[in-house]
């Protein structure tokens, strides 16, 4: 589970989450967890308060460098289309746990949304509208 406490922002501070919903819990596999656990215990900042993406000084890494550096970089190696971002991660995160049939109210919870309607808006095409709809006219059709 990560908890979601604080953010580095792009002006290089340490604060809260921008609502009170940004603070939250984020279940994850058992596999990624083992992953991020040798990642840091790997790297030479690896005391519990030491960063698991740290700088050279063990600073937080700037969004500019994980933009550049990582996705970027990535992405250009995978030979996708340039028009995705690392904002485009978040967005398929979201949609994949809406296809696999993730409860709206949690995927909410999850992705840090200040209201299910955000969560909804977005991403309500995922959440098979067909099936509803037919369940809806045999549901009526009694």
């Amino acid at each position: 589970m990560i908890h979601v406490r604080k953010q580095w922002t792009k002006y290089g501070e340490v604060t809260a989450p921008k609502t009170k919903k940004g603070r939250r819990r984020v279940p994850l596999a058992a596999e990624d967890v083992a992953f991020l656990r040798r990642l840091k215990l790997a790297s030479r900042f690896s005391k519990d308060e030491d960063y698991v993406f740290a700088s050279r000084n063990a600073t937080p890494l700037g969004h500019r460098n994980v933009q550049r550096r990582g996705f970027e970089a990535a992405r250009d190696a995978a030979e996708l289309p340039e028009h995705l971002t690392f904002h485009s991660l978040r967005h398929a995160f979201a949609s994949y746990a809406a296809h696999r049939g993730v409860p709206i109210n949690v995927l909410s919870e999850v992705m840090g949304h200040s209201h299910v309607g955000v969560t909804q808006k977005v991403y309500v095409h995922l959440y098979g509208r067909e099936q509803a709809e037919d369940a809806f006219r045999e549901a009526m059709a009694r």
